[in-house]
């Protein structure tokens, strides 16, 4: 028995288990570190709203929004540390006995991540831009065709069905057959109460459960991979096509965004009320504060 667990090596195994809940824990502490910070910045944003505004003619629009550009961030990052914690916890709380379902953050990823709901807003703010620019100029065909799809983000939660067999049986039932069946298997000739003892002794002392949490993390690993490689094209995306709140401001709008201070001390910018702006170049800055927020909230979470 032992020479089959060496075959399948569990110590490796509950190795990883004992190192997946300390990176949990270290996740935690990240995670309550990164929340305070995240507040404080939403609480800065919310004191300097009124330089983001037309009653000061956005002369001091500069400050509002680095801090607005540092809270995005900062939430993204915070919430892909958060989207850690709360799956590398399933993975070590998956079920000990083997008849009991996956838990459904497992079964659902990766639509079960915070982040993943950001991502799909990116996608939307692209195919959005694709359907403007096809509209606006016949050359919009070349400029969403570099555009990530969303095929494949749909409800992948929903087509794993509820219930789905425990990662734990397939473990164990690998494991028993690999020592019973392979013509070198360590328990090929074993009776079958023998080894149905020796089932009972790897749920009881957790040794599925550790089998379970290597297949189970390693396929997180692999899920986090691909969609990493799709955060970075959305973000390489959004980083190319969506117009700066700055842009908008000085070229729509006709704001001179201050880059410093006058050598009087006051910010250097001009003034513009919103009588001499027209409603599309309003529409053009709420459009662009919009996007804005989706691309710095994937700058903050995206690896």
């Amino acid at each position: 028995a032992l020479d089959a667990m060496d075959r399948v090596a569990l110590r490796d195994a509950f190795d990883l288990r004992r190192n997946v809940v300390n990176l949990k824990k270290v996740l935690l502490h990240s995670w309550h570190t990164s929340e305070p910070l995240e507040k404080e910045l939403r609480r800065m944003s919310t004191f300097w709203r009124g330089d983001m505004s037309w009653v000061n003619g956005f002369v001091d629009v500069a400050r509002h929004r680095e801090v607005c550009v540092a809270h995005m961030r900062c939430k993204g990052a915070a919430h892909a540390v958060f989207d850690g914690r709360v799956m590398t916890k399933a993975i070590c709380c998956v079920p000990r006995h083997p008849d009991l379902p996956r838990p459904a953050k497992l079964s659902g990823l990766p639509r079960t991540m915070t982040t993943h709901s950001w991502l799909d807003q990116a996608l939307d703010t692209l195919a959005e831009m694709d359907k403007e620019t096809t509209e606006g100029a016949d050359e919009g065909a070349d400029e969403g065709a570099d555009s990530p799809s969303r095929s494949g983000t749909g409800s992948a939660a929903a087509r794993n069905a509820a219930g789905e067999p425990s990662d734990v049986r397939r473990q164990l039932d690998a494991f028993l057959a690999d020592a019973t069946s392979s013509p070198l298997g360590p328990l090929r000739d074993w009776p079958k109460h023998i080894l149905e003892y020796v089932e009972l002794v790897l749920v009881a002392r957790g040794g599925a459960k550790a089998l379970s949490v290597r297949a189970e993390t390693a396929r997180y690993a692999s899920g986090l991979r691909e969609t990493s490689a799709r955060f970075d094209e959305a973000l390489r995306s959004l980083r190319r096509r969506v117009r700066s709140v700055e842009d908008v401001l000085r070229d729509d709008v006709g704001a001179a965004v201050p880059s410093g201070e006058s050598p009087s001390g006051e910010p250097s910018g001009r003034f513009v009320s919103r009588d001499d702006v027209g409603e599309r170049a309003v529409d053009a800055l709420r459009v662009a504060m919009r996007r804005d927020k989706t691309l710095n909230l994937l700058e903050g979470c995206a690896p």
